[in-house]
């Protein structure tokens, strides 16, 4: 194939963007569905690019396709805090949502889409919702238009897809524990088994476990935000994987997969 000088330099036009990124990547790391890292190449769901920009980190995650899962910024890696403007997007490539994170908590306004259109704007303030929170129909239409403040639903209004007032439903239902949160603290205590090793060895800590309240209520896809020690780890994510269903969450009136956070402490008598 004969290459002229017009499509050399095309060529390295093409290139140099990735010429400089490369100078700057600092590692690659693999995960598999679950978002667990792993060395297994043939068992990649997902994979992560680091880039170091002076004080911060610049992180790409992508699909196996190809195609990016999320591009933002990290001021600690290790820790996991994001700092900066963040993207998501769905595998079929098509932005799924953004907004600015503020020491690790969502600040300001934050677009959320569906199948590339928008599909609610939210207002952010350390961390919870505070202000308006907008919804629109796939038509552009707006659904609902709620008021938060602190976190917490002040007021709102729900709308058919021609403007008209109409009954409200709540947009998100948490899931809960049966019996609501001094059950599911009463149950904690009687299931955490603080490992007698770690007491042996005055270990203290505290783990920070997510996981999913799946449609049926069963609770899957554990991970550990923040860990401790290793024996401690372990106790927290038994009482997670052994845990009765809960009630599972909707958003506006639909069962849907909601995530939820727990932390164990682990502190001896002194």
């Amino acid at each position: 194939m004969k290459i002229t000088t017009k499509t050399f330099f095309i060529y390295l036009l093409f290139c140099l963007p990735s010429l400089a990124l490369a100078q700057q990547q600092q590692d690659t790391i693999f995960y598999d569905d679950n978002w667990n890292e792993i060395s297994n190449k043939d068992s990649v769901s997902f994979y992560r690019i680091i880039f170091k920009e002076n004080d911060q980190f610049k992180v790409l995650d992508y699909y196996i396709n190809g195609n990016l899962q999320m591009e933002g910024y990290f001021s600690s890696i290790e820790d996991r805090i994001k700092e900066g403007y963040f993207k998501y997007y769905i595998e079929s490539g098509l932005i799924s949502s953004e907004g600015l994170f503020k020491n690790n908590k969502e600040e300001g306004v934050w677009k959320y889409y569906n199948l590339g259109k928008i599909w609610s704007v939210q207002n952010y303030k350390n961390g919870e919702l505070d202000g308006l929170f907008e919804a629109y129909y796939s038509n552009g239409k707006v659904k609902r238009i709620d008021n938060y403040e602190k976190g917490q639903f002040v007021s709102g209004k729900c709308f058919t897809q021609n403007g008209k007032d109409t009954t409200y439903i709540n947009f998100r239902t948490q899931p809960e524990f049966k019996g609501g949160e001094v059950k599911l603290y009463e149950y904690l205590s009687k299931k955490t088994v603080y490992p007698k090793k770690a007491q042996k060895n005055n270990i203290e800590g505290r783990v920070v476990i997510r996981f999913w309240v799946d449609i049926d209520g069963s609770l899957v896809d554990p991970e550990i935000l923040s860990k401790s020690d290793p024996l401690l780890n372990e106790a927290a994510l038994k009482v997670i994987k052994n845990m009765p269903k809960w009630i599972p969450g909707k958003q506006e009136g639909i069962l849907v997969k909601v995530s939820f956070v727990l932390p164990f402490d682990f502190k001896l008598d002194q």
